[in-house]
């Protein structure tokens, strides 16, 4: 997404997106990721939506592992693949000189929330966007002319994700 801000076009990569031969997104599949990373809010917000609602896997003492998906019994790439999704929604690096930052390049407006992630350059980036509103900080200070919010965007879905 942030190549779209440096005045590149993003429109032949989101119409490969739209046309996958494959689209599936369980286990190691990487298609949550991908929405995010183009910034198509809406569809990482479904695709994240599906993976928070997949069981863990039964006879397991630790919940953290999904059901066979594709490879071996337990998937743990189910959730880590959920896990870079929603922080790829959240923030994003450019390949540039200062190694900037964009914020929220993928976030639906109507999701509420509050983090705290780590970005190159030891850049620690603190955020709230509740009701569509965003406040974040940046430190150390030095780093926020490399930080930059995009707006969060409309969602097509209901809001209800984890309930």
């Amino acid at each position: 997404l942030y190549t779209a801000a440096n005045g590149q076009d993003l429109a032949p990569a989101i119409a490969a997106f739209h046309k996958m031969r494959f689209p599936g997104d369980n286990g190691w599949n990487q298609v949550a990721m991908d929405a995010a990373l183009l910034g198509l809010a809406s569809e990482a917000q479904g695709y994240v939506r599906t993976r928070a609602q997949t069981p863990p896997a039964t006879g397991y003492r630790f919940p953290g592992f999904m059901p066979h998906e594709q490879d071996y019994p337990p998937s743990s790439d189910h959730l880590a693949v959920f896990s870079n999704a929603l922080t790829y929604m959240l923030l994003q690096t450019a390949d540039d000189d200062e190694q900037s930052v964009l914020l929220l390049p993928a976030w639906p407006c109507d999701w509420d929330v509050s983090f705290k992630l780590h970005a190159p350059l030891r850049t620690v980036i603190q955020g709230n966007l509740t009701n569509g509103s965003f406040i974040f900080s940046v430190e150390p200070a030095s780093r926020a002319g490399a930080v930059r919010a995009a707006s969060c965007q409309p969602s097509s879905k209901p809001s209800d994700a984890f309930a």
